[in-house]
């Protein structure tokens, strides 16, 4: 990683004086940045993160480097207000609420990988349920079928098409690989990957001494059939409102639904994911009715 700072001074001309200090913190830590210094008014400090360059040729860092200076960050931060601005003009809802609404919107969106269309379910790992209630300290920086169905459902009634278009793309990617059985797993890495071992990294203690950490998500191999009722209802949407379905990815919906036809009976782990046995969850039997509806109105 690269940090930098661009400083901006008073009219003066006096400036703050930055001093960044490396510390190793130890315990599989890792090494950290700290620095103190004091502002006055009309003082400002930005500090930039981000991953090295990897092409450190001139005509490259000319392009996508440039040495940075207050004026150019400015222009940065503007940029980013404008893109923002221009993507919340295109929601076409009006109604009640709209300032709560906007900015539901705003976070699902910043939610959304852009390079494939996923939804990652939330960007925390290991933050418990209840303070003090050890245990359920899940890594939720996957996208979930479910959670990612009812998202594109809310972007589509808001009239943000384009990345419910994006999370069909996405879709169709899984449906080109497809579990042994036929089947989808309830959960991919933003990639599209299908692996996510779950650790325990026990050199933590978590958040207020609420341990176990955990990296990865051992729910990824559960059976849980509720997932292709939210996904047919959000691929009905999408085929309705935003864009029909090609023939090729009809094919592949189709695949699914025949997939619940021969599953719907079979006990699963349910929406909550326990993690114990199988059973026979009725709002998973009521997804399955969802799944073969919405694909029989296909």
């Amino acid at each position: 990683m690269d940090l930098r700072y661009v400083v901006g001074c008073m009219g003066g001309g006096s400036c703050p004086r930055i001093k960044l200090t490396q510390s190793d913190h130890g315990s599989g830590l890792g090494q950290g940045v700290t620095s103190q210094f004091t502002l006055s008014e009309g003082m400002r400090v930005f500090f930039i993160m981000r991953s090295t360059p990897e092409d450190c040729s001139d005509l490259y860092l000319a392009k996508y480097d440039p040495a940075l200076s207050m004026k150019y960050v400015e222009t940065l931060l503007e940029d980013t207000l404008l893109y923002w601005l221009g993507w919340i003009r295109s929601c076409t809802y009006f109604g009640r609420w709209l300032e709560n609404v906007e900015r539901s919107a705003l976070i699902l969106k910043l939610l959304t990988y852009e390079p494939t269309g996923a939804v990652v379910a939330a960007v925390t790992f290991s933050l418990p349920e209840a303070i003090g209630d050890a245990g359920r300290n899940w890594d939720y920086r996957f996208t979930w079928v479910r959670d990612s169905a009812f998202t594109m459902y809310a972007f589509m009634r808001l009239g943000l098409t384009k990345e419910a278009k994006q999370y069909m793309g996405f879709v169709r990617a899984l449906c080109q690989e497809k579990n042994p059985d036929g089947g989808l797993q309830i959960m991919y890495t933003l990639r599209g990957g299908r692996e996510m071992a779950e650790l325990e990294l026990g050199h933590l203690e978590g958040y207020r001494a609420c341990a176990p950490v955990r990296i990865g998500n051992g729910a990824a191999d559960h059976l849980q059939l509720d997932i292709y009722g939210e996904l047919l209802d959000a691929v009905y949407l999408y085929n309705k409102f935003s864009q029909p379905l090609s023939f090729d990815e009809w094919v592949d919906i189709r695949a699914l639904v025949d997939y619940v036809c021969d599953n719907y009976d079979q006990p699963d782990m349910g929406i909550w994911e326990v993690r114990g046995k199988r059973q026979n969850f009725t709002y998973s039997k009521v997804q399955c009715w969802v799944a073969i509806d919405r694909g029989l109105r296909l």
